[in-house]
Parts: C-alpha cells; sequence; structure tokens
C-alpha cells in the first residue's frame, strides 16, 4: 500500500461494525492493527408522537375518531357521572337505540367509570367495522388507565362546589342548601427494577337535590302545583391500585384492583314522583383484573386479559304502602319498585394475538363473559293503584271524605282505573353466558391502500338464538400522497354487522315474573281504594293474572351498518371528514301481550269485555323479537392540533330515524299491529354538536372549552287509557275531524285530538310531539405554577418495548396491540425495566422538569344560564301536557342547579 493516512472499517455478521480513522501507513513497514468487534445490539424502534390531526389509510386512524389525553381532559368534568354523559355526548349519536358502549383497559363496564385522575386516554369511534368488537364502532369509547411510572409521582385534587356560587333549578322551590366535595389522588412509582406500581383514590360527597314538579291536591282537594327540591345526599369511595411487573424483556404482566363503595338516599324522587317514592341504596363492587402481554419474536404480540367483578346491591324503599299513579298528574304512595338484594358476579375472559406478515397485520382471538346473578325482589308487592287523570283522583278523594261507597265515587267518574299486585317467590338466580371469537385481517394492498377484512362467531345461552354470524368489511384509499405516499385525502367505505345480547335485565324480569316464581295481578276498575286487598279477594274480583316470558321464535336482534368517508388533510395541523352512515336494525327486541284482546272485542267501560286468544288464560308479556329501525346520518368531524397551544375537535351530525319499537320493555300500540308503531324514534334527534379542547392563554393559563347542543327530543303523544285491553296506557289519539263528537276533541298547540278513535282509525304519529332544543357552555380555566429543584426529567424515554412492525403492546398500559405495520395505539410506553417513560401524574405538559406544581382552576358548567328543559309531558289527560316539568338529564344539567361552578386546587409532584 503506499504511504498515506487511511480509515479503516471493519464489518461481520453479527458484530457491530468499526470505523478507524487517520490510520498511518508508512513505506518499508510492517502494521498490525487489532480489532475487537463488539457484539452487536439488535436496535428496534417505534415512532411515538402526540395525536397529530393527520389522515392515513390505517384502519384505526379513521378522523372521525377523537382521542383525549393530557390538557384535553381538563374540558371535562371530574364528577364521574357527569364524565359519562359527556363522553357519550362526545361519541354522537350511536347507531340504534342502544346507545354507545364503554371498554376500559378492554373490558366491557357494566357500571361506574374510573376515577378520572386514573385515566391516561380516551378514544371515541375507533376503527368503527374491527371485528374485535362486538357492539358498533360508532358510539365505543375506549378508557384506558395509567400504568406505573419510573420515578415517583403524586397528584393530589380537592375540587369543592356550593349552592352559593350557581343559580337555582327553575322548577325547584324553598331548595335546601347542596355542596359537593371531591377528592382525588394518585402516587406511582418504582416498586423494584422491573416493577412498578400506580395508586389511586377518590373520596366524593354530595349533597344534591331532587327536583319534584308534580301537580297534586291541598288539604281542601283543590289541584295546585307542587315544586320543590328534596335533599338527597350521596357518598362513594373508590378506590385502585395496580401493578406492572416486566416477568421477561418480552413478557409484561399488570395487576388491577379496584373497590367501589356507595351510598344513596332519596333516590327515586323527582319530576312527578314525591317524595314518599323514594328509596334507599347501599352498594359495594369490587374488581379484580389481569392483563398478560408477550411480545413473540419480532412479528406476533398476544395479550390474555382476566376481570372478576363482584358486587352487592341494597335498594330499600322509604314505604311500604301501596303506590297511587295519576297518570300525568304525580306517583305517590310506596315504591312499587321495592325491596332490592342482589349480588353480582361478573366474569370476562379475553385473549387477542396479532401477527404482522408483511403486508397483511393479521388479529384472532376471543372473549368469555358469564354472570351470576342470585336476586331477591317485592317489586310491586306493595301494590298500585292507577287512576286515569287528576279529575278522577281528585272526585275519589272528595267522595271518601263525604262517605261516599267506591260504588257512588265510580258513577261521579271517579275511583281508579286499574289495581297491580305481584305475589310470589322474591327469590330467582340467573347464570348468563355469551361468547364471541373473531379473526380480522388488514392488508396493504398498495402503499395506499389498505383493505379490511374480518369474521365474528357470537353465541349466548338463555335464548334459542345460538349462532350469530357477523362479517366486516373496510377499505381506505389515500389520494395525492405523491412519492412519500403520504396521501392528503383518504376515501373509506365499511360495511358489518353487529350484534346485541339478550341481557341479564331481560332475564331476571322473564324468570321472576314467569308465573311461577312471581305473579302480577291486574284488576281493571277496582272498588277497594285505598285498601291493600289480598290475593285471594282479587282473583274473587275478577283480577286477570299477568306473566312474563320469552317468546320460541326469539332472536338475537342486529343491525346492518354501512359507512362511506371522506378525510381530508387541510393543512399539516387540521384534518377534516364527512361521513355517511346507514343503519338497519333486525329482529329489534320490544314486549307484547300476546292474550291481549282481539281487536274490535274490547269495549273499554266493560273491563271484563274482549276476545283473547287463550281465553282461560291472563295477560302473556312476551319479549318478541320482530321490531326494526332505519337510520342515516350524516357526520361532520374536525379535528386541529396547532403544537401545544391550540387542541379542537368535535363534530356536527344530521340524524334521521325511523323505528316502530323503543327498545325492549317498550310495548306497542297495538298488540296485532306493531307496523303501526313506525315513524319517527325516540333516538332520531335531528342534530348534535360537539366542541372541545384547550386554548393556551398568555402568562400561562389553560382555557378548556366543552359545547354540546342538540334539537329537540321526540316525545309521544298518548290518550292516558287503556283502549284496547292490553292493560298498557300508552294508546295514541287520532286527529281531530269535523264529525268527532266535542266530548272527545282535546285542542293544544300541536294540533287538535280525538281522544276515543274508533277501531281502524289512523293514529297519530308516533313521537309526534317535538321538545325543546338544548345547549349548554361548559368553561374552565386553569393556572399551573411550578416550583422546586430542576429534575432533569423529560416526558419522553427510552422506547426500547416495541417490536417494529408489530405495534407497541398494550398490557402494561391496559393498550390494544396495534392495528398496522409500524405501530398503533399501545401503553404508556414502557422502558427496559418495564417501567412507564411518562411523567404519569407529574403536572402538565412543560412542567415535568420541574419538582412541584400546582394547579388552581375554576370551571363552569353551563356558563350562559341556558334552561334546558326536558322533553314535555306528551299525556293529554295531564294539566302539564305540552309543558316540561324537569331540566333535561345527560350533560345538559346538575342535580339542583342550572349553572353550576367548580373550584379546584391540583398539587403534582
Amino acid at each position: 500500500m503506499a504511504p498515506g493516512a487511511y480509515t479503516l472499517s471493519v464489518a461481520a455478521a453479527g458484530f457491530a461494525a468499526v470505523t478507524r480513522e487517520n490510520i498511518a501507513i508508512r513505506a518499508g513497514q510492517a502494521q498490525r492493527i487489532d480489532i475487537a468487534l463488539a457484539i452487536e445490539a439488535e436496535k428496534q424502534e417505534v415512532q411515538v408522537s402526540d395525536d397529530s390531526a393527520r389522515v392515513d389509510v390505517n384502519p384505526a386512524n379513521n378522523a372521525s375518531s377523537v382521542t383525549i389525553s393530557e390538557k384535553d381532559l381538563d374540558a371535562f368534568s371530574d364528577d364521574p357521572d357527569e364524565l359519562e354523559s359527556e363522553l357519550t355526548a362526545l361519541a354522537g349519536p350511536a347507531a340504534g337505540p342502544n346507545g354507545g358502549q364503554f371498554y376500559v383497559d378492554g373490558f366491557t363496564v357494566e357500571d361506574q367509570l374510573p376515577p378520572k385522575n386514573s385515566i391516561r386516554e380516551i378514544r371515541v369511534n375507533q376503527n368503527p367495522f374491527s371485528s374485535e368488537y362486538d357492539r358498533l364502532g360508532y358510539g365505543r369509547i375506549e378508557i384506558f388507565t395509567k400504568p406505573g411510572t419510573n420515578q415517583f409521582h403524586g397528584k393530589f385534587t380537592a375540587d369543592g362546589n356550593d349552592f352559593v356560587f350557581d343559580t337555582r333549578d327553575p322548577f325547584a322551590q324553598g331548595e335546601p342548601g347542596y355542596h359537593s366535595i371531591l377528592v382525588t389522588g394518585d402516587v406511582s412509582g418504582p416498586l423494584t427494577k422491573k416493577a412498578s406500581f400506580f395508586f389511586d383514590f377518590q373520596n366524593r360527597n354530595v349533597e344534591n337535590n331532587a327536583v319534584v314538579n308534580a301537580v297534586v291536591l291541598d288539604p281542601n282537594f283543590n289541584q295546585v302545583t307542587l315544586a320543590q327540591a328534596i335533599s338527597a345526599p350521596s357518598s362513594r369511595t373508590v378506590l385502585g391500585p395496580r401493578i406492572d411487573y416486566q416477568l421477561t424483556p418480552n413478557n409484561t404482566l399488570s395487576v388491577s384492583y379496584q373497590y367501589w363503595r356507595e351510598r344513596q338516599s332519596n333516590q327515586g324522587i323527582g319530576q312527578f314522583s314525591l317524595e314518599s317514592q323514594g328509596y334507599h341504596v347501599g352498594s359495594t363492587q369490587n374488581i379484580v383484573r389481569v392483563n398478560d402481554t408477550q411480545v413473540i419474536g419480532t412479528r406476533i404480540v398476544n395479550e390474555t386479559r382476566f376481570q372478576t367483578m363482584q358486587q352487592s346491591y341494597v335498594q330499600t324503599p322509604l314505604s311500604s304502602q301501596p303506590e297511587t299513579y295519576v297518570l300525568g298528574s304525580f306517583i305517590g304512595g310506596g315504591s312499587s319498585l321495592g325491596v332490592l338484594d342482589y349480588h353480582h358476579h361478573h366474569y370476562e375472559l379475553d385473549n387477542d394475538t396479532s401477527i404482522s406478515l408483511g403486508k397483511h397485520f393479521v388479529k384472532f382471538g376471543g372473549r368469555l363473559r358469564t354472570v351470576a346473578e342470585p336476586y331477591v325482589s317485592t317489586g310491586d308487592f306493595n301494590g298500585t293503584y292507577t287512576f286515569s287523570s287528576l279529575n278522577a283522583y281528585q272526585v275519589t278523594e272528595r267522595g271518601l271524605a263525604q262517605g261516599l261507597t267506591p260504588a257512588q265515587i265510580a258513577a261521579q267518574g271517579g275511583g281508579p282505573i286499574q289495581f297491580t299486585e305481584t305475589a310470589g317467590q322474591p327469590f330467582v338466580r340467573i347464570f348468563s353466558e355469551d361468547t364471541g371469537v373473531y379473526v380480522a385481517d388488514d392488508w396493504r394492498v398498495r402503499p395506499n391502500v389498505t383493505l379490511s377484512t374480518g369474521l365474528r362467531f357470537e353465541t349466548q345461552n338463555y335464548i334459542n338464538d345460538h349462532a350469530d354470524w357477523a362479517p366486516r368489511i373496510g377499505i381506505a384509499w389515500g389520494l395525492g400522497g405523491g412519492a412519500n405516499h403520504v396521501p392528503k385525502t383518504v376515501l373509506r367505505a365499511g360495511y358489518g354487522i353487529f350484534y346485541d345480547r339478550f341481557g341479564q335485565a331481560l332475564q331476571l324480569q322473564a324468570q321472576t315474573l314467569n308465573g311461577m316464581n312471581q305473579t302480577e295481578y291486574i284488576l281493571r276498575n277496582p272498588l277497594s281504594y285505598p285498601n291493600f286487598p289480598t290475593v285471594s279477594q282479587l282473583l274473587a274480583s275478577g283480577a286477570a293474572t299477568t306473566e312474563y316470558g320469552v317468546a320460541s321464535s326469539l332472536r338475537t336482534p342486529y343491525t346492518l351498518q354501512s359507512a362511506a368517508s371522506l378525510e381530508r388533510q387541510v393543512t399539516k395541523v387540521v384534518s377534516v371528514s364527512l361521513t355517511y352512515l346507514n343503519s338497519r336494525g333486525v329482529h329489534q327486541f320490544l314486549t307484547n301481550n300476546v292474550n291481549a284482546p282481539l281487536p274490535g272485542t274490547y269495549n273499554p267501560s266493560i273491563p271484563t269485555s274482549g276476545t283473547r286468544p287463550f281465553p282461560a288464560l291472563g295477560n302473556i308479556y312476551d319479549y318478541e323479537s320482530v321490531g326494526i329501525f332505519e337510520q342515516n346520518q350524516m357526520i361532520a368531524n374536525f379535528n386541529a392540533r396547532a403544537a401545544k397551544n391550540v387542541t379542537l375537535f368535535g363534530f356536527y351530525s344530521l340524524n334521521y330515524a325511523n323505528s316502530d319499537t323503543a327498545g325492549p320493555s317498550s310495548f306497542p300500540d297495538n298488540p296485532y299491529n306493531i307496523e303501526q308503531d313506525y315513524g319517527r324514534a325516540a333516538f332520531g334527534i335531528r342534530d348534535k354538536v360537539v366542541v372541545g379542547g384547550s386554548i393556551a392563554l398568555k402568562h400561562g393559563f389553560l382555557l378548556s372549552p366543552l359545547i354540546n347542543f342538540q334539537s329537540g327530543t321526540p316525545f309521544n303523544v298518548t290518550v292516558g287509557q287503556d283502549l284496547n285491553g292490553s292493560t298498557i296506557f300508552n294508546q295514541r289519539p287520532a286527529f281531530a275531524t269535523g264529525s268527532t263528537p266535542a266530548a272527545d276533541v282535546v285542542v293544544t298547540r300541536y294540533g287538535n285530538f280525538n281522544i276515543a278513535p274508533a277501531v281502524g282509525q289512523p293514529l297519530i304519529p308516533i313521537n309526534y310531539g317535538i321538545g325543546p332544543n338544548n345547549f349548554v357552555m361548559n368553561l374552565r380555566i386553569s393556572k399551573t405554577f411550578t416550583f422546586g429543584t430542576r429534575t432533569g426529567e423529560h416526558a419522553a424515554g427510552d422506547m426500547s418495548y416495541g417490536t417494529q412492525g408489530v405495534g407497541q403492546p398494550g398490557g402494561a398500559g391496559g393498550g390494544r396491540p396495534g392495528a398496522a405495520a409500524g405501530g398503533g395505539p399501545g401503553s404508556g410506553g414502557l422502558d427496559s425495566r418495564g417501567l412507564s417513560n411518562t411523567s404519569g401524574s407529574g403536572g402538565s405538559s412543560g412542567t415535568a422538569n420541574r419538582r412541584y406544581s400546582l394547579t388552581l382552576s375554576a370551571s363552569g358548567r353551563n356558563i350562559f344560564n341556558d334552561v334546558n328543559l326536558a322533553p314535555p309531558v306528551g299525556n293529554l289527560t295531564s294539566p302539564l301536557f305540552g309543558r316540561s316539568n324537569a331540566l333535561a338529564g345527560g350533560p345538559y344539567s346538575f342535580a339542583g342547579t342550572n349553572r353550576r361552578i367548580d373550584f379546584q386546587a391540583v398539587f403534582s409532584f
């Protein structure tokens, strides 16, 4: 070699390459250079970034989905009940009458959500056609809790509210003072080099008000309006330890436990239900969740989850007197709900395996759920007297005061129209089981085209339908990507079948009131008021028996859903989407009296009239699956994330929905013509708008708005009578004509109605009335002060626990394996010891390098003090017909107040 300076490079398979520069080679000299090669450390990277508003063809990254984490969570309430209603509104109008579905760390949730301070991330409407899920993707809400951290962190929150800062519920008079105190906290840190912990707690004490707005009789038997607020205190305690342990470099085990205890007083009071209707509730819940995640090689992730939930619930009524139900006016006496005492045992086992196979990402797995529930119920053991109107009740009370006999009172137009009483064995037990298995494949046909296919099989016990197949398919096509294959526009389309289950509540009702365990007795026009007749007296008076059953032809209801969407990357930080959804529900549940009198054979003035299909039997309330619905929605979403300064997300939906059933507990107007009820569905709320996010202001202030709007809710107009002998008071009137007798005409601002339509006469459409619009704007403003020695820690850390091409495992953070090559939604990020690399509860973004932080905030709910009303009363015999007698529920009102101000202090380290 010629003399000079050389660069020497050495490479060998399995060893790290070595390069030495400026090696001098001299003329006529032999040189020996020793090179020590180190074993090469295989380096694999998972790129982690914030949830930017970018579109792509990954099926899990549909632009109509919303991801909420960190500061975006500040826009939502810290109260778990209000948080649930706000998230439900954010999920939008889920297809069909059953609403959305909550998941916590991959498990289905039947009751309470975890405390907000333990939530790491919330995802809404992600990957809507995945066969991994049994429920519809639109309306699905997935909550992921925080794992342990590799350094000690803690957060302690005090949140308080008092009535002196609020505006009063307009329906309440003389309301007692109320307040709420919410204290939460969490601590996390390492246990060993391979283990970390997270512990959170919550204690809530609320002095709420139950607001009654009814029409009753005063001591002189005059009709008067009763508007009052009754104290309804409640308390809740939640404890939740969690441990994450790195069994091996590729195997992480997470175990969490949640203890939940709640006490509530004066429940069941409000609107028409008077104070005597109240009951006390005591409940306790214990939940254990185990999650094991294994990375097998470089292509496979397996996740096994197990959940056991044990809940005890005791409900005790304040009064055991017979219930007095005056249609459209008030409900008094003792609560017909009676004593409830049950123990709910829920078990759930899930297993999911993800495999990366080149252009294919395959996922398969299954879930087994079982529920065992011993149940004690004395519902309606105290009996219920039903009056058709307040006028009839007024005549009755005056007649009793005058010493008139029941027959004389009835001759004057008084007396109850029905008495019901349940008797029998209060104890029953159910065992429910359902299973689902699935397989899914995301095939990257081209860099800008992904085809997603899947198949799901489901089955359950208790009903005869044991085989439900649910195919799913979706395609995403990216346009305008150029050479880098990053599309500016994505077209998506999908189709799938989604099944519902015949749930435990329906099974309990069918097994409890089956005519053997318990039987309901119904006596028309009873002459016993206000006394409590025995079963033998009822039978001697001609009472009909009533029992529940499950139709032998009952099938699992399902929804056929198709969707098409256009997603557009407007700027680097703004994306928008427009989605069309068509949903068709088949075999939807309802309850029907299959032994009601045949059409035209019943005379309302003769309670014993009518020809029944089974003359020797009474009422037979069967659960049937003969309903349908049709729904069309247009949803416009936007998502804007401008660095760390502004985050905004939201949607507008236009919704048209028709149905002939309002759910499994609803009865048709005509038992022999269910199609007569086909029309606008109660869930067919035409317009909805939700906007939320966070805005960083000068001087370190953070503004977190949340806006909810919806147009009026449809409500049904009824005559308050049983015109066909079905024993259900849901019949609708007809439109009045020139030939309608004047005594049968009711004139309202909604139209003129005939309250005694002839058999076969067309009735008014179902849900003919539309309630008022609702609007609420919530706003939180906060300021964080940081102090203490700088720690030098940053939010980002070593992300060595990934496997390129498989996706970030979800075990330790309660997440899910990624949905496509290159990573996907996963855990909070674990370092090489199995500990979280995030700052966890250690304060807001940008302050993690300080040891301590103190955040002070004020939260205004319904800051413009809009009065959001519930749907009006639809009973034509009610003195309140066409008027609302309560504030709207959900995210539009708060117990006992119209506008509410909360103050909060958060200390973090």
